[in-house]
């Protein structure tokens, strides 16, 4: 799956040539390629590493036109002109003459020997009749309204998650040649979709874009996009969505990263971050971003405060507060002495909701030298450690979710963990009993401690 995956789009003409980039064009949008059904771009290299580098260049590009023209132009146009039309006809209705006027000032057969096919269905359409001329379909497509939906949430959502609704809507274009407008889409073609996922894409990749869809259509029914008509996109119970996401890491694997990333530390912050990974449940963009004013007393408990002030967060679920473990109490309150609008880590990066770029690349490096290639193993996976102490020292399921973050936790309101009292009497003790099932992998903090100037 992998190899197919690192030759998506590429193609040789014979064993050993040059790789081409080809990209299937979806007909609503061959007006920006001078009606081209496919692109073709040679990459100057038979390469492959060097050719996935220009594929991808290539594919932002593409990506990047079909943001600026809009998806599914030809469709838009449509719909806005049937609108006028139907209105300026309605309006013309008042007055015989007027109304006469009006038919014979919009003849589709006039438009359609000038050449403009959607003008002359338009016309056709704002009559009572049928399109028959541009191929166009009426109705919203789903990239077109992905988009749309996405444009709602802008601000709302992390940066990473617009770009997964971008990619769904690029995904569906790619597999639905024909456009297919929302109210033809049926089970059967959704399970299709998911048939042409599974040779390229891991299966939680196939669940978050059936999400972002089943999202789509409730926004499209909202709308009123899309009529008396439940979304395809869910409950399919397919042999492919069986579970498939991170992964642990195991104590070799944790140890071995960790003796190729503390070399490349030269902070006591950089060297804990790992270690704060493992116990805490945060996701690397919230540690990242954490600031000093983050570190705070929580009746008596040292909590860092997961929050969308300075940043844009996953999910509701992911605004929290998360007991300190207390071995790193000291060194937590260190780092936080100063400005409370700084960074805690001095390698954050000063981007909107993209802070970890320091981090994510060398513990991505650190992985890659211990020997480690699976996408499925990496700092996510500490999440999954936690998780696992958590079952393992028997924390009750609402808590572990808490912690993590994890959209389990919509039963229960903000307050139920935001008062002193339930942080002192339910999270501080959960973290306490993780401590302990996660002392293996912890006992390496020694290799911070010690270092330390």
């Amino acid at each position: 799956m992998q190899a197919k995956q690192d030759r998506r789009y590429l193609k040789q003409k014979k064993a050993g040539g040059v790789y081409l980039v080809q990209i299937a064009v979806p007909t609503a949008l061959r007006h920006l390629t001078n009606n081209k059904a496919v692109l073709t771009r040679s990459t100057g290299t038979n390469n492959l590493r060097e050719a996935r580098a220009h594929r991808d260049v290539f594919l932002r590009e593409w990506e990047n036109l079909k943001l600026q023209a809009g998806i599914n132009p030809k469709g838009h146009r449509l719909r806005s002109l049937v609108a006028d039309l139907k209105q300026s006809y309605k309006e013309s209705l008042g007055d015989h003459d007027t109304a006469q006027t009006w038919l014979d000032g919009h003849d589709p057969e006039y438009y359609y020997n000038q050449g403009d096919l959607i003008m002359a269905d338009a016309i056709r359409i704002a009559k009572g009749g049928e399109a028959k001329f541009s191929g166009v379909q009426e109705g919203y497509t789903l990239p077109e309204v992905a988009k749309e939906y996405r444009n709602t949430i802008l601000g709302k959502k992390s940066n990473n998650y617009l770009n997964k609704v971008f990619k769904a809507a690029t995904r569906w274009e790619e597999f639905d040649k024909e456009s297919t407008p929302l109210q033809n889409i049926g089970r059967a073609k959704v399970v299709a979709f998911i048939e042409y996922l599974s040779d390229d894409l891991k299966n939680k990749t196939i669940r978050d874009v059936l999400s972002i869809f089943n999202k789509t259509w409730i926004y499209a029914t909202n709308k009123e996009y899309v009529i008396d008509k439940g979304s395809p996109f869910t409950d399919h119970s397919l042999e492919i969505l069986d579970s498939n996401s991170y992964e642990v890491l195991t104590l070799q694997e944790w140890e071995g990263i960790l003796k190729n990333y503390l070399p490349r530390s030269k902070t006591i912050g950089a060297k804990l971050f790992m270690f704060l990974g493992i116990t805490s449940g945060m996701r690397i963009e919230e540690i990242s971003g954490l600031r000093k004013g983050d570190v705070k007393y929580v009746d008596g408990v040292l909590c860092f405060h997961v929050n969308n002030k300075h940043r844009s967060v996953k999910t509701k679920n992911a605004i929290r507060y998360i007991p300190v473990m207390n071995r790193y109490i000291d060194v937590v309150k260190k780092l936080a002495k100063g400005n409370p609008e700084e960074f805690l880590f001095k390698e954050a990066r000063i981007a909107k909701n993209q802070h970890s770029g320091w981090f994510s690349n060398n513990i991505r490096e650190s992985k890659r030298e211990f020997g480690i290639t699976s996408r499925w193993k990496s700092f996510h996976s500490l999440r999954c450690n936690l998780a696992t102490a958590c079952e393992n020292a028997k924390i009750e399921e609402r808590t572990a979710a808490w912690l993590c973050g994890h959209s389990h936790n919509q039963t229960l309101t903000y307050g139920l963990y935001s008062d002193g009292a339930n942080i002192k009497e339910i999270l501080k003790p959960a973290i306490d009993k993780v401590e302990k099932k996660l002392e293996p992998f912890l006992q390496f903090d020694s290799l911070v401690f010690n270092t330390e100037n």
